[in-house]
């Protein structure tokens, strides 16, 4: 496949971007609006541990909410969707894709601890660790299926189906995954309140890099199913790391 040659879109022509804009400000309204009913910069409520996961559940219905209606305001079809059951090809991306995420993650982030740069803590992390959900890892418990079967599809269908596909219309397809990314990137900053600006830039060009992997993904499968299962797996993975040092520890 050309590299520069142009990947079917959305609407497969070019066409206003406003649509688009309107689903990520709503978007990125709905994220901050959950993350701001706990975050010390915003009410500090402490709902207690089935309250938090309630509030990361609702977010996340929301956002596939947005994007199924910009879906049905743009009037195409579920087929535009990319959500085919996985075919023997996909599945070897889907393998392939998570250990090539994984490796990828350990590669960078050992290069950031050798040069002895600071990486920001999401703000789930904090509250399982230091903060008001320590000692209850039951939570990160919870939250593995919640990654898997929630956070990691909602995310893809955002950022790799309703983004880089729109993009399709008016960049290269390497200029959609980059774009895609960055933007996927900047979207998680409510969730890094309070580390430093070096901090901060370290865990997004970390972030960014995991979009172009997922983005490449969907760019070679044309099934935002794969991007999705290895995102969710990923992200599973990790919390359940978490959850065995947590335990550990107690």
């Amino acid at each position: 496949m050309s590299e520069t040659s142009r990947e079917p879109s959305w609407l497969g022509g070019h066409h206003s971007p406003w649509p688009l804009v309107g689903a990520l400000s709503l978007a990125t309204l709905v994220v901050t609006a959950g993350n701001a009913i706990t975050a010390p910069w915003g009410l500090g409520l402490t709902p207690g541990p089935v309250g938090y996961l309630a509030v990361g559940v609702t977010t996340y219905l929301l956002l596939a909410l947005v994007v199924f209606v910009t879906l049905r305001a743009r009037d195409v079809g579920r087929a535009s969707l990319d959500a085919r059951w996985p075919t023997r090809r996909d599945w070897g991306y889907i393998v392939g894709g998570f250990v090539g995420l994984f490796a990828v993650s350990i590669a960078a982030e050992t290069a950031v601890r050798t040069l002895g740069l600071p990486v920001a803590q999401l703000q789930m992390t904090e509250y399982v660790v230091t903060g008001p959900l320590a000692g209850q890892a039951w939570v990160v418990l919870a939250l593995i299926p919640v990654t898997l079967l929630l956070i990691g599809p909602v995310e893809e269908l955002l950022f790799r189906n309703l983004l880089q596909k729109t993009l399709y219309e008016w960049l290269s397809p390497t200029g959609a995954i980059v774009l895609a990314s960055v933007v996927f990137a900047l979207w998680h900053l409510p969730a890094l309140y309070g580390a430093s600006a070096t901090a901060v830039g370290v865990t997004l060009g970390l972030v960014t890099l995991n979009g172009l992997v997922l983005g490449w993904l969907y760019l070679r499968t044309r099934s935002v199913v794969v991007p999705a299962a290895v995102h969710g797996l990923s992200n599973a993975v990790g919390v359940a790391f978490l959850y065995l040092s947590l335990s550990a520890a107690v």
